[in-house]
């Protein structure tokens, strides 16, 4: 059985009570519409570099993607989104109160599971949690301040979304390795890669939003756009406009009695053509066809000077069979290539062959810098 069946097998079978009617029933329904499962996957991968007994931290993990869950539930409503993962939203298929007081009490069921978890390092894995759960709500307020200011910067968006979307990778991946009795140093090695790769997956989220596929994407294309949403490229496109692209841009966003598909194929492409721009004194041209995704590859430098946070360096009884699986999961969440410093000597042979898949740049360290190319 594979991580993703065996994540499904635990949600599925989890028996939710059946009283007082309409509480537990979107619970179930929205844990039953599957998604990536990201964050569970995570954080059992992080816990099989250490040990193999992975069903020790399966409560984590399914407490982790019921927290997850939670917050889609609020974040639909607080953006009166229609549909999630291809079906209606929670607020949509019931109510708002609904969605409200379901959402509060998968907050309270997550926390149960950590508390059943019989693992190494709960205390630990708990304070992370909460710590988590408080920074993913402050990510989400800086995200509702956003919408109404015009002058964001690409650092405040950054930041924003560390604690919308990353901290969460990064707490499942800490607390997987916590919870197999990882050293501090390892566990927050781990942390600060995961940190770095919810970054790269919310860029590439912002990109899909204007030009996913909506079967794929699970969700209506532009729904950021035109609630404002302060986006990767929304923030480039006005800090890079002059004073006449920027105030058509601003009276496209603000003009809510255009029907959405009028207003987002000239949000589209003016949003794209300023964000494109490689400064404001050279002038930027149209699309004409679908950009690429923004690139935010990796790459591992030998003996570089660790910038803070970025290092990514692993212990040397590090289960080589399962940090291949963590590699590839990783280089799966992005469609851009990532280039991957791995050691030679003492290398497994299913490691060895990994390097022929990635273009690798060198493989003489297992001490990594991950930095992200200019």
């Amino acid at each position: 059985m594979t991580l993703t069946e065996t994540i499904e097998n635990y949600l599925s079978h989890i028996p939710y009570p059946t009283q007082p009617e309409g509480l537990y029933e979107p619970i179930s329904y929205v844990l039953s519409m599957g998604g990536k499962r990201l964050r569970p996957t995570l954080l059992l991968l992080s816990y099989s570099l250490f040990k193999d007994d992975i069903d020790t931290a399966l409560p984590l993990a399914i407490g982790l993607e019921t927290y997850h869950n939670h917050t889609l539930l609020h974040d639909d409503l607080m953006d009166n989104a229609d549909v999630r993962r291809g079906k209606p939203t929670v607020h949509k298929k019931w109510d708002a109160n609904t969605a409200v007081l379901s959402g509060d009490v998968m907050l309270i069921i997550a926390f149960r599971h950590f508390i059943e978890a019989r693992c190494e390092g709960k205390e630990q894995i708990l304070k992370l949690f909460a710590n988590t759960a408080l920074e993913i709500c402050e990510g989400q307020q800086y995200d509702v301040n956003f919408e109404r200011r015009t002058d964001v910067t690409e650092s405040e968006y950054m930041e924003m979304i560390r604690l919308k979307t990353s901290v969460l990778l990064a707490c499942a991946a800490k607390a997987g390795a916590l919870a197999a009795g990882a050293s501090p140093e390892d566990a927050g090695t781990l942390y600060r890669f995961a940190e770095k790769m919810g970054l790269a997956f919310q860029v590439q989220d912002d990109w899909l939003d204007v030009y996913g596929d909506p079967k794929v994407f699970g969700k209506k294309i532009g729904g950021d756009i035109l609630c404002g949403k302060k986006t990767y490229l929304l923030i480039n496109a006005l800090n890079r406009a002059d004073a006449a692209d920027k105030q058509r841009l601003l009276a496209l966003l603000a003009d809510s009695e255009m029907p959405a598909g009028e207003r987002l194929p000239p949000l589209r492409i003016s949003t794209t053509r300023l964000a494109s721009a490689s400064s404001r004194s050279k002038p930027s041209t149209i699309f004409t066809k679908k950009p690429s995704p923004p690139s935010m590859p990796f790459l591992c430098r030998q003996n570089a000077s660790p910038p803070c946070g970025n290092t990514l360096v692993l212990c040397s009884d590090v289960n080589h069979n399962n940090l291949l699986t963590l590699i590839k999961f990783c280089h799966s969440l992005s469609s851009t290539p990532t280039r991957i410093s791995i050691p030679t000597t003492s290398m497994p042979t299913v490691l060895k062959s990994l390097v022929a898949l990635w273009r690798p740049v060198h493989r003489n360290s297992f001490c990594r810098t991950l930095m992200p190319l200019p």
